[in-house]
């Protein structure tokens, strides 16, 4: 089997890591899967604005059409009739949840006896957008992470999701944040470690959020926090938040 690369250039992107890996890993083991012996895959990337678009391609058996509409279902297997289509059916579903977790889409082009082509496109990595700095997302409860992100995007904003006070702190040593979404019950310590390394930062001040489902009677405003929710989080508040910080853009100017 042949495989192709095109790398796209040096152009410095900011995605996580870990999920574009498994997103990649998810589309090229589903392409090897579905490709016979002697077939080609081909990997190319390119930027369109500051949006990063990765495309995976195969001269595969392709994708019957009267299946296209399950492809991103839950344990979905659209070529279940292939005696060697073993496996959970969860892959393209979680590559669509990873994408959609960036804020990002996942479509795709098949035809039967000629191969797939899934693309993904994660908006706003590229380096030229950066200059406004991000929001740190400090949360380890999956579904509070994802509702913040949700609203993030949806403010032009881009976001970087820790689950720990540890990896808070690396964060914010490695660049400063432009603001900070926290919730104080964390898995290595409490979120107030966070707060005291944001006070370190020399000539700055980093807008804070905190949520927790503790009742707060103030206390996080007092250790320099902008304001407190109780979760489950107030959608409404959180966005009218988000939509002060200097990097917001208005919802609907941003087309969602």
């Amino acid at each position: 089997m042949r495989f192709d690369v095109e790398p796209g250039g040096d152009t410095t992107v900011y995605v996580d890591i870990g999920r574009t890996r498994q997103i990649l890993y998810n589309l090229a083991s589903n392409a090897v899967k579905f490709t016979p012996p002697g077939g080609r895959l081909a990997l190319r990337q390119w930027l369109e604005g500051n949006d990063l678009l990765v495309e995976v391609s195969d001269t595969g058996i392709g994708i019957p059409a009267d299946r296209h509409d399950r492809v991103f279902g839950e344990f979905e297997r659209v070529n279940e009739d292939r005696s060697d289509a073993n496996g959970t059916g969860l892959g393209l579903a979680l590559t669509k949840r990873l994408v959609e977790l960036h804020g990002g889409t996942i479509d795709f082009q098949s035809t039967v006896g000629q191969g797939s082509t899934f693309r993904v496109c994660l908006p706003n990595v590229a380096a030229a957008r950066l200059t406004s700095g991000r929001l740190l997302v400090v949360e380890d409860e999956r579904g509070d992470a994802e509702l913040i992100l949700a609203l993030a995007s949806e403010h032009g904003l881009r976001s970087e999701v820790v689950p720990s006070a540890t990896a808070a702190a690396a964060a914010i040593r490695r660049e400063p944040p432009l603001a900070v979404i926290l919730d104080l019950q964390l898995p290595d310590a409490r979120g107030e470690t966070v707060l005291t390394a944001l006070k370190e930062l020399q000539g700055q001040r980093v807008p804070v959020v905190v949520v927790t489902v503790e009742d707060d009677d103030g206390h996080s405003v007092r250790l320099g926090a902008d304001m407190h929710l109780t979760k489950p989080i107030d959608r409404a508040r959180l966005a009218r938040w988000l939509a002060r910080l200097p990097a917001a853009v208005p919802a609907a100017a941003n087309g969602r």
